[in-house]
């Protein structure tokens, strides 16, 4: 309020100023010379400097409204305890609201972390990396978070180095949507082979069955660098995306409101895709997991 005090000060001295100048000391009379030119009347040329600093008394106080309408707009905002634009529009706020972000360089989202005979799952170099054996899913919900009626959720994804070149079956990883107490969920992932193109899969654990298992002639994701890897869910619609690229979507009654990263290793045959012939362990890598209300 300081600030806004001086402003106010600082107008009143200045209209004091040009009424002083108006009006003349006390005492001082009327110029009597009006029919003279200015050059050989002073009294003229002291009217016209008087206009002038009328002129510029007047849009130095325009000026100042300006800044305290300013300055009141910007109080009311720190006040509000918000920021953004003072100018009167209203600041366009991000895509939707963020529910969650981990870049895995420690363990304070609380994770569980475990080794068991389905695998492992384990925090390292900043990464969260899962290593599941041979056709054993690993599901790792994120810790006290639900999802509703629409969210999109995004990770780095990486296979780990030499996977591929071990592996003869399909490996699928990217994210799960469902009941972790019942296991029940959706799998909506990419599935890689060795000299293969990838396939985007949609896997419905209830049904053991693919609702989906789409094939591109292209390496969505692969061992040497991480690739960013969403799924979105909006009007019943769950939606893969590859590179903010979308790739498949499917209308899904989801099973709950988990959500969390996946991995497993499963069988090429188009016959019986949830078998585990050829299956290997795998090896993947998040990071940058984020999770906010809407795409």
């Amino acid at each position: 309020m300081k600030s806004k005090t001086i402003l106010m000060t600082a107008a009143v001295a200045m209209v004091a100023g040009l009424l002083f100048v108006q009006m003349g000391w006390p005492g001082t009379p009327a110029c009597t010379l009006q029919t003279a030119s200015a050059q050989d009347n002073p009294c003229l040329a002291q009217d016209a400097t008087i206009s002038a600093l009328q002129v510029e008394v007047l849009g130095a106080q325009a000026t100042m409204n300006a800044q305290a309408a300013n300055y009141e707009a910007t109080i009311a905002v720190m006040e509000d305890g918000s920021s953004g634009d003072v100018s009167g529009e209203a600041a366009m706020p991000a895509p939707g609201n963020a529910l969650f972000f981990d870049d895995f360089d420690d363990n304070e989202t609380g994770w569980s972390l475990f080794s068991v005979p389905e695998g492992r799952v384990s925090l390292a170099d900043g990464f969260m990396r899962l290593n599941s054996n041979p056709c054993a899913r690993l599901w790792v919900p994120i810790p006290d978070l639900t999802v509703g009626d629409e969210f999109y959720a995004e990770a780095e994804i990486r296979l780990g180095e030499g996977t591929l070149q071990s592996s003869s079956g399909r490996i699928l990883v990217g994210f799960a949507v469902g009941n972790s107490s019942s296991d029940q969920y959706h799998a909506f992932v990419i599935s890689n082979r060795r000299n293969r193109p990838d396939n985007v899969v949609l896997i419905d654990t209830v049904n053991q069955s693919f609702i989906f298992d789409t094939e591109y002639n292209v390496d969505l994701i692969n061992e040497n660098a991480p690739v960013r890897v969403g799924i979105g869910y909006e009007g019943g619609i769950l939606t893969l995306y590859v590179e903010d690229e979308a790739y498949d979507a499917a209308p899904v009654i989801t099973h709950g409101e988990e959500i969390g990263l996946f991995a497993v290793s499963l069988n090429v045959r188009a016959d019986d895709p949830l078998d585990c012939l050829n299956a290997v362990s795998t090896e993947t890598y998040f990071d940058n997991l984020m999770v906010r209300e809407a795409r």
